[in-house]
């Protein structure tokens, strides 16, 4: 199938869903998830082959969809078209209380380091690509990510941390000048 049939066919498939969900058909509206479900891995794998693999750890594959150095990457299960969550690298960003990096993993896949594997397989090419420094801010009240950035904070050692006007962000200044290796 080509990428415009499998669009068609999925909107298909979501109207033949939203059909099933009226009916309350539980049978039918897991039977149709389940094509969706294979249609978008169809879709992933077409898509896929543009894309650039930047790195991965056996466990995760990033992959760049553009050819600036930019975001998104896109993070997938090794060798498998199934997305874990995103990293978007975003110099424009970088004095800012936002930073130049943001990441999430969908809610299914959180809790299991893959922000922390994939920061670690991005910075080494971003540094390859003339990257010196990064910048990434997370609110307090975000425990995971705070968890995150310590742990990647236990793997560079070259951070300066510091807080937002507003008290209620940490941001942590990389400088990968300094890092030998990762």
């Amino acid at each position: 199938m080509t990428e415009k049939e499998i669009y068609t066919a999925m909107n298909e498939k979501y109207e033949e869903l939203k059909k099933a969900r009226y009916e309350f058909n539980l049978e039918l509206i897991e039977k149709i998830e389940l094509e969706i479900f294979e249609l978008e891995t169809e879709l992933t794998k077409i898509q896929m082959k543009n894309w650039t693999l930047i790195g991965n750890d056996n466990i995760i594959d990033i992959y760049k969809p553009v050819a600036t150095i930019d975001g998104p990457y896109f993070l997938y299960f090794h060798k498998l078209p199934i997305e874990i969550g995103e990293i978007t690298y975003r110099p424009e960003y970088s004095d800012t209380f936002y930073g130049d990096i943001s990441y999430e993993i969908d809610e299914k896949y959180r809790g299991n380091d893959f922000a922390l594997n994939g920061l670690l397989i991005l910075i080494p090419y971003l540094k390859e690509n003339g990257i010196d420094k990064i910048r990434i801010a997370s609110l307090e009240k975000n425990i995971a990510s705070i968890k995150t950035l310590e742990s990647l904070n236990e793997n560079l050692k070259n951070v300066v941390i510091t807080r937002d006007a507003t008290n209620e962000a940490i941001i942590y200044d990389f400088d990968l000048t300094k890092i030998k290796h990762l």
